[in-house]
């Protein structure tokens, strides 16, 4: 299984603050990945309000990932690790974005 960043670390992991709300969809988006429903999960992330912060960037990447989706959704994670058209993924981004990046590659 593919992971979903939820734990309370996520503020760590993306250096920004996170609110309780947002905490508590990854949670619940996790609950259906893990259930089998990332159609769900993708529909739960995407029409929520902090729907463009990274955290929920990469759950929507990883939704499509459980879908099937590897283009869309290596081009979800290009745009997010390689900002501005960067050559390469930030230094300070976390070896958990990494691995969800990495994964899309090889699907």
């Amino acid at each position: 299984m593919i992971p979903i960043h939820t734990r309370p670390t996520l503020e760590t992991i993306y250096n920004i603050q996170i609110s309780p709300d947002a905490l508590a969809l990854l949670r619940v988006t996790q609950g259906l990945i893990e259930n089998n429903q990332p159609e769900q999960a993708l529909t739960l992330v995407s029409q929520c309000s902090t729907r463009d912060s990274a955290p929920m960037r990469n759950a929507r990447g990883v939704c499509l990932l459980h879908m099937g989706k590897y283009e869309e959704a290596l081009a979800l994670f290009r745009e997010l690790y390689f900002p501005n058209n960067a050559f390469a993924v930030p230094r300070d981004a976390p070896t958990e974005v990494r691995v969800n990046y990495v994964s899309s590659l090889l699907m």
